[in-house]
């Protein structure tokens, strides 16, 4: 119980997509205008840049908490004498 509360913990102080997007942004800024023109880096392709990146460290991120998840619940499951857990998405495959 008390990795679930840590789980809890972690997850309240992770980044936000907020701040996931403005690291992206910061990180997109610091491509020079001129090397921008020289690559094709339009702003409309700099946005779907920022966006792409974004998506995919949220993306990243919830795997990996999901991930820790079930390894805290897999832990309670077999003290308490319950077979292993398996992860299956909705859409199931």
């Amino acid at each position: 119980m008390i990795r679930l509360l840590l789980f809890d913990l972690f997850h309240l102080v992770a980044p936000s997509a907020r701040s996931l997007r403005s690291a992206a942004v910061d990180d997109l800024a610091s491509i020079p205008p001129e090397l921008r023109s020289d690559i094709g880096m339009t702003d409309a392709r700099l946005a779907d840049e920022m966006h792409a990146r974004v998506c995919s460290a949220i993306a990243a991120r919830r795997e990996e908490e999901a991930r820790r998840l079930l390894e805290i619940l897999n832990r309670i499951a077999r003290n308490r004498g319950f077979p292993k857990l398996r992860w299956r998405s909705e859409g199931g495959s």
